[in-house]
C-alpha cells in the first residue's frame, strides 16, 4: 500500500490523465465539423454568400480547437512551477490582472472589486500565477447574471497567503454549455495542479476559487 502522500500524488496524476483524455476526445467534435464543412464546400460551386457562411462556420470551429489546445497545454505545464520563480508582490500583480478581467466583466455587465493590502508577497512564476487566476476569474464572470460582482481578494497570515476569486450575485441558468464547460474543467484542474506543485492548496466553492500559498517572511 502506498504512503498517504504518494497515494494522493497518484490520484492527482490519474485524474489529470482523465481530464487530458476527455479533452482530446472533445477535439473530435469541432475538428469533424471543420473537416466536413470544408469538404462540403468543395463538392459544388456555391455563391459568394454561401462560401462566406461556410468560412464563418470553419472559423468558429477552428477557434474552438485553439481554445482546447491552449487549455490542455496549460494543464500539462501546470505541474512545472516554472523557471522564473521569484518574489512577487501581489497588490500590483492583481491590480494588473483586475484591469484585464474588467474587459471580460464589462462585456458580461458584471462588476469587479479588488481588495489586497500592500507588501504581501509570494514566491511564484508571476506569468503562470496570473494566467491561472485570470482563467478562474473568467469562469466566474461567465457564471454570473448581469448585475453581479466578482471579488478578487487576498487574506494574508503569518504562514500563508490566500488568494480568492468569488462571484456575488445570481448565477446564470445556462452556464453549462458543453464544450466550454469541459475547457473550464481542464483549467480548474490546471490551477489545482499548479498550486499543489508549489506546495500550496486549491479549493473550489459554489461560485468561488481559492489558491493558498506559503507567505514570504
Amino acid at each position: 500500500m502506498l504512503p498517504d502522500h504518494l497515494s494522493q500524488t497518484a490520484k492527482r496524476v490519474e485524474a489529470r490523465r482523465g481530464y487530458i483524455s476527455e479533452a482530446f476526445h472533445s477535439f473530435n467534435q469541432p475538428l469533424t465539423a471543420l473537416h466536413c464543412g470544408l469538404e462540403l464546400c468543395l463538392l459544388k460551386e456555391r455563391s459568394p454568400e454561401e462560401y462566406r457562411e461556410r468560412i464563418a462556420d470553419a472559423l468558429e470551429n477552428a477557434g474552438t480547437v485553439l481554445q482546447l489546445s491552449k487549455a490542455v497545454r496549460e494543464l500539462v505545464e501546470a505541474v512545472d512551477p516554472g523557471e522564473e520563480l521569484q518574489s512577487v508582490e501581489l497588490q500590483p500583480a492583481l491590480t494588473a490582472l483586475s484591469d484585464e478581467l474588467a474587459i471580460v466583466a464589462e462585456a458580461a455587465v458584471v462588476g469587479l472589486k479588488l481588495s489586497c493590502q500592500q507588501g504581501v508577497a509570494v514566491f511564484v512564476d508571476p506569468s503562470k500565477l496570473t494566467r491561472h487566476l485570470g482563467n478562474l476569474g473568467s469562469i466566474i464572470i461567465r457564471a454570473l447574471e448581469p448585475g453581479g460582482t466578482v471579488q478578487l481578494g487576498v487574506e494574508a497570515g503569518a504562514e500563508y497567503v490566500a488568494i480568492e476569486i468569488a462571484g456575488k450575485g445570481k448565477q446564470r441558468a445556462d452556464v453549462d454549455n458543453g464544450l466550454q464547460s469541459k475547457i473550464d474543467t481542464i483549467r480548474i484542474d490546471a490551477a489545482n495542479s499548479y498550486a499543489w506543485t508549489l506546495g500550496g492548496e486549491f479549493s473550489k466553492g459554489q461560485n468561488s476559487f481559492m489558491i493558498r500559498l506559503a507567505a514570504l517572511k
